[in-house]
């Protein structure tokens, strides 16, 4: 801190003052000085304060990608191992790009690094614009099957045959807004449809209220095709509702955050949890 003596303040300031009205070309000299003297004490000011931003967010760097490292090394494979011998049937990615629906989550790596850990079938459920340009490296990077929603390619029935060429198993994946007879002319090359209880996107919505309907509505298109489609739900999937979707028709169920994660226990505790309540009811 900067402390003046204002009464020499005034006495500085009175000589020059008297100084001054002598010379006129003292006052524009003291003037460029003082200019230069100010511009200096800001420059200064700024950089410090910048390089003492930007420390601060080093700081906070460092701590954010230690704290993902750890969840990568510890919980992320914990909680696959412990799922597998929970006997969980498969592991489902939700891949999103921020562009086909409001979020962005994981790609290529996590599914690469959960490959790694377990032998369970993997499914990529691609909410991203434009699959067909991912589709191989999905494959390669260990999934056994690729879900891609029609309104995502100007081809869905193109990408549901290049996911069946790569040998994945094809799904399509229906919105709740999407009119069931969009299935109808992909469905003899689908190994499974996926009815979407929410809007994609974010975790912890209310599930529409008509799910039991359009699982029946799409079992119907199924049998009078004469084939076989796996048919499921994802989204607010729970106890409660669960049984009911069941008895709709749903061969298999997507769990979440509404069921095993982001429970009071651990992932394969809540998910024997979870089968313990479905067996009850």
């Amino acid at each position: 801190m900067i402390v003046f003596d204002q009464e020499k303040l005034n006495q500085l300031l009175g000589a020059m003052s008297r100084g001054f009205s002598r010379d006129p070309r003292q006052l524009i000299f003291f003037s460029l000085i003082v200019i230069i003297f100010i511009g200096l004490l800001l420059f200064f000011g700024v950089y410090q304060g910048r390089k003492s931003r930007a420390k601060r967010l080093e700081r906070v760097r460092d701590r954010f990608e230690s704290m993902l490292q750890r969840y990568r090394l510890s919980a992320f494979e914990r909680d696959i191992l412990e799922l597998e011998n929970a006997d969980i049937d498969e592991l489902h990615f939700d891949i999103m790009d921020g562009t086909f629906v409001p979020n962005i989550t994981m790609g290529f790596e996590v599914v690469r690094a959960a490959r790694k850990v377990t032998d369970l079938p993997l499914v990529a459920h691609l909410m991203i614009v434009r699959p067909e340009k991912y589709l191989q490296r999905f494959f390669e990077s260990g999934c056994n099957a690729i879900t891609v929603h029609a309104e995502s390619t100007h081809h869905p029935h193109r990408v549901i045959q290049q996911i069946r060429d790569l040998g994945a198993v094809p799904g399509l994946a229906i919105n709740p807004a999407t009119p069931l007879s969009t299935a109808g002319y992909l469905v003899h090359d689908l190994g499974r449809i996926l009815l979407m209880a929410v809007e994609p996107g974010f975790a912890g919505q209310r599930a529409v209220p008509d799910m039991p309907d359009r699982i029946a509505k799409v079992n119907e298109l199924v049998s009078a095709k004469g084939i076989q489609v796996e048919i499921g739900v994802d989204g607010n999937v729970s106890a409660d509702n669960a049984p009911e979707l069941i008895r709709a028709g749903a061969s298999f169920l997507v769990l979440g955050t509404s069921s095993i994660f982001n429970q009071p226990d651990r992932p394969a505790v809540a998910l024997h949890a979870f089968r313990q309540q479905i067996c009850d009811s």
